[in-house]
């Protein structure tokens, strides 16, 4: 996702150093901006267990649960995703298998929660964790796409 938002800002460069049209810029601008968000917020988000509960790292901060807080968990399976639900006094949260060690984050998880708060199928669905290719594939598949755009702008100025 980095090298994605870095290629649309190498765009957004190339076409506002050799005049490209105004349209073009917007463009690029408009897709290099959420690329670079959603890199951001993947890089500083975590999750991380101890003795006290969970806590839950993101762009924008740290929410902090303790084991008391979560009064029901669930899971939900569709395709190749995966996800723990939360129910807390706070809030909903939601987990999905895009962290990285997911399935022994949730067995750790589920080994800090009383069993009367967590579904029966939710065991199950995590002993037959789907694994997700197009996590990787579909940010590769961008960038490949980008470089393609940006050499035939690079060799259309020269």
């Amino acid at each position: 996702m980095g090298l994605d938002a870095f290629l649309f800002l190498c765009l957004v460069v190339i076409c506002g150093l050799y005049r490209g049209s105004a349209l073009e810029v917007a463009i690029f601008v408009a897709f290099f901006l959420p690329a670079a968000y959603l890199f951001l917020d993947l890089l500083f988000r975590g999750i991380s267990i101890d003795d006290k509960g969970l806590s839950l790292r993101r762009l924008w901060g740290l929410k902090r649960l303790p084991w008391e807080a979560i009064t029901h968990v669930g899971g939900l399976v569709i395709h190749n995703k995966a996800y723990i639900l939360l129910t807390t006094v706070i809030g909903f949260f939601v987990i999905s298998n895009a962290y990285r060690g997911f399935a022994a984050l949730s067995n750790e998880l589920l080994s800090h929660i009383d069993t009367e708060k967590v579904d029966e199928e939710v065991r199950a669905q995590l002993n037959n964790l789907p694994e997700s290719k197009s996590q990787i594939a579909m940010p590769w598949f961008a960038a490949t796409a980008l470089i393609g755009i940006l050499l035939l702008k690079i060799f259309s100025f020269i």
